[in-house]
């Protein structure tokens, strides 16, 4: 049961996330900084419905969850805020590159994660969170990657020809992956730290709220 109920979610999460960009495209005479503003804003407001309907249920699991949760936070801040962070620049750069370049190839590059994760983990742990623990990478992971890696560059070699590309959009779709990649290993310092997988999304929607909320002005 608890299979099928995680293999549903990951069906869902991955839907509703190919189609964001899609539904991104549909929206016309705005800037898409105010795109991003909405997607945060009601992201902040549906979990805060959330968190008020755990009180309603189980006051004192919700009290207990919370605590935790806020005691970890407070003992790892910047591990805490760099998730956040980076959580909101995945989702900006992801949606830059629907908007200014295309949409099925700003998901492929997005899921092209997987080849920057070995850099990407390194760096982190060298510059920002030294104690992180290493993760293995075999040859059949460096070979699926460099794999990965070439298709991208078919993709974006063929996308080149187009007299309508946008370098920005290029470069936003190119940077979701990347940033992306650094998300997995902020994940896993979070959990590290004691604090629930979840929290990726509550420290997002609070950084990605507050990062472009000048935009409504």
């Amino acid at each position: 049961m608890s299979n099928r109920k995680g293999a549903t979610l990951l069906f869902i999460g991955c839907l509703l996330m190919g189609s964001m960009g899609t539904f991104a495209n549909f929206v016309q005479g705005t800037h898409p900084l105010n795109i991003l503003l909405m997607r945060y804003g009601f992201a902040l407001a549906g979990l805060l419905v959330i968190l008020l309907m755990q009180f309603i249920i189980s006051t004192d699991k919700a009290k207990q969850y919370v605590s935790l949760n806020w005691s970890a936070a407070k003992a790892s801040p910047k591990v805490y805020l760099l998730t956040g962070l980076v959580s909101a620049l995945v989702m900006a750069t992801y949606v830059m590159g629907t908007l200014l370049f295309s949409v099925g190839l700003s998901v492929v590059m997005l899921y092209t994660a997987t080849i920057y994760l070995p850099f990407t983990e390194k760096i982190i742990r060298r510059y920002f969170i030294p104690n992180l623990k290493r993760s293995t990478f075999g040859s059949r992971y460096y070979l699926s990657s460099a794999i990965n890696l070439l298709g991208l560059l078919l993709i974006v070699g063929a996308s080149l020809s187009d007299t309508k590309l946008s370098i920005l959009g290029l470069i936003s779709a190119l940077s979701s992956g990347f940033l992306f990649s650094i998300l997995m290993v902020q994940v896993r310092a979070m959990k590290g730290c004691g604090i629930d997988a979840e929290h990726t999304l509550v420290s997002g929607a609070l950084v990605g709220f507050t990062l472009f909320l000048p935009a409504a002005f």
